[in-house]
């Protein structure tokens, strides 16, 4: 079963309870914010897909709150997902990265070049390779995957 759509932390009760009675494996998709909410079900989750949201997102960074939750998120099986564009501000890339880094080199970092749609301008294809290159440098296991829910119109 898979938990994503808005945060799904936001109602960790609610999510504790249905994992709880659910078999086979249960997956998280997650903003990578609440770490406290995590910690009510951590439990119940197999596997956690934690978006890092850069400071130019969400008006201010989020550095402390993301690495909090990555370090319980670790308990479990864990991949990181980092949405990058055309602006993307070096240091907040590096930053993230050496965040993941720090919890442990071996989690799985998912570079998610951004669909252009409305505003979004599309990041060169070199750029995104060298992006990759750079935190490879640093990290395992670096990939590069398409949003494909914007692809499906599914958002």
């Amino acid at each position: 079963m898979s938990f994503t759509g808005g945060e799904p932390l936001c109602q960790a009760d609610a999510l504790k309870q249905v994992a709880g009675k659910t078999k086979g494996t249960i997956y998280l998709e997650t903003n990578g914010t609440l770490p406290a909410e995590l910690e009510k079900v951590i439990d119940n989750i197999d596997v956690i897909s934690m978006d890092i949201k850069l400071p130019f997102m969400t008006g201010r960074p989020l550095w402390e709150e993301h690495r909090q939750f990555l370090e319980l998120a670790l308990a479990k099986d864990v991949f990181v997902k980092l949405v990058i564009d055309a602006g993307i501000d070096i240091g907040h890339f590096d930053q993230a990265v050496q965040l993941v880094a720090a919890v442990s080199t071996e989690i799985p970092l998912i570079l998610q070049p951004v669909t252009p749609i409305n505003d979004c301008k599309a990041i060169d294809p070199d750029q995104v390779i060298k992006l990759q290159d750079r935190a490879l440098n640093i990290l395992k296991n670096v990939k590069v995957i398409p949003q494909t829910h914007k692809f499906l119109g599914q958002l």
